[in-house]
């Protein structure tokens, strides 16, 4: 079986040169072509183009990495999506087990991500031993795999996580051999704290904004504890002023939940609504579509500049800030597990080692000897 493919192809677009991208039209693709930057519809041409730039170029590429193959014919050449050195669909004798892989995944409904990551791992994994059907590969060599990984490649313990993962997946979920049947010794994770703003730091980030639809966007994050893929596909709907809540539909494993909606963000999102008057999502992009992850991610870090702020913080710090301030403030850990949308409440605890509140009441020893 042919493994689908995307095509970049030169195309003039008055008045400037633009990129024309041909993609398989099964549902999983097209949704991914919806998130591509600057996208637009040739009538003239019947197809979908972008500006021709490095930027989108690459937004391409990172948007099918794992997933299609690419034809580049941009510069006369072809070129694989996936730069880390995957081994081409045609090198890997046993590829009819990747797009089993796949079937099963989007059966399943797993994310297009999970589902990118999977793909890539297994990939990687058959072709280390491309003489032997994945059937007959064993234990003792799928542990030789990973070992061959940490050492070598030096990988990551979450990359080690999504390689096990894949591998335990096709054995157990498309070959329906026992669960469990394959021991694979985890790597023992990290206690890593997540980085979280003061209170002040968050008035200063969002002082610096001055675009309406800049702090609608950053307000809506932390005042609700959003992850950016929940913002995007906000829908006006979502919004439900007369129960003070926004609707989180279809989010982190395929979840529903209710968080909170603030009355200063309401009264900000009716401007907002006014100015902007968007269609169907709540922030819509320049073609009616969702807001980008990318423009989100670039708002947050020109707020965070402008506002002087050094940590080493990302768009999911605004999530982690809500969390902590919540509890700082006395509110139910139970109840801030259901706002976030955690399946387990030890994912929430970790915010109580967090809170600077607490520790700021607690007097050390050292203060109570004369010396």
């Amino acid at each position: 079986m042919q493994k689908p493919m995307i095509i970049l192809e030169p195309i003039y677009v008055y008045p400037k040169k633009c990129i024309k991208v041909t993609f398989p039209m099964q549902i999983p693709y097209k949704e991914l072509v919806k998130t591509l930057l600057d996208r637009k519809w040739s009538y003239q041409y019947n197809c979908l183009y972008v500006p021709f730039s490095k930027r989108h170029i690459q937004n391409i590429f990172n948007t099918f990495k794992g997933i299609l193959w690419i034809e580049n014919r941009l510069y006369k050449s072809s070129r694989s999506i996936n730069k880390r050195q995957a081994p081409p669909a045609q090198q890997v004798k046993h590829y009819q087990s990747v797009i089993n892989l796949e079937e099963t995944l989007l059966r399943k409904r797993y994310s297009i991500n999970t589902i990118k990551t999977y793909k890539y791992c297994f990939r990687d994994f058959i072709y280390f031993y491309n003489n032997t059907d994945p059937k007959q590969i064993t234990e003792h060599e799928i542990k030789q795999f990973i070992y061959h990984l940490i050492k070598y490649k030096q990988i990551a313990r979450s990359t080690q996580n999504q390689y096990i993962n894949a591998i335990k997946f096709y054995y157990e979920q498309v070959l329906n051999r026992p669960t469990k049947s394959i021991d694979l010794a985890r790597p023992k994770p990290k206690q890593r704290l997540p980085q979280v703003f003061t209170e002040q730091e968050i008035e200063q980030l969002l002082q610096t904004i001055k675009n309406i639809k800049h702090q609608c966007i950053l307000l809506c994050i932390y005042s609700g504890g959003l992850r950016i893929s929940e913002l995007i596909n906000l829908r006006i709907s979502d919004i439900l002023s007369n129960q003070n809540c926004i609707f989180i539909r279809d989010a982190k494993g395929q979840k529903d939940r209710y968080t909170l909606l603030s009355q200063k963000l309401l009264l900000l999102l009716r401007k907002y609504y006014l100015i902007y008057k968007p269609q169907y999502w709540l922030f819509e992009g320049a073609s009616r579509g969702p807001y980008s992850r990318t423009s989100v991610q670039k708002i947050f870090k020109r707020a965070l500049k402008a506002a002087n702020i050094h940590k080493p913080a990302t768009i999911h710090t605004l999530r982690h800030s809500f969390a902590t301030h919540l509890l700082e403030r006395g509110v139910n850990l139970r109840y801030i597990q259901n706002l976030l949308g955690h399946t387990s409440s030890k994912t929430t605890e970790i915010y109580t080692h967090i809170s600077s509140k607490k520790l700021v009441a607690i007097t050390s020893p050292l203060d109570f000897l004369v010396i």
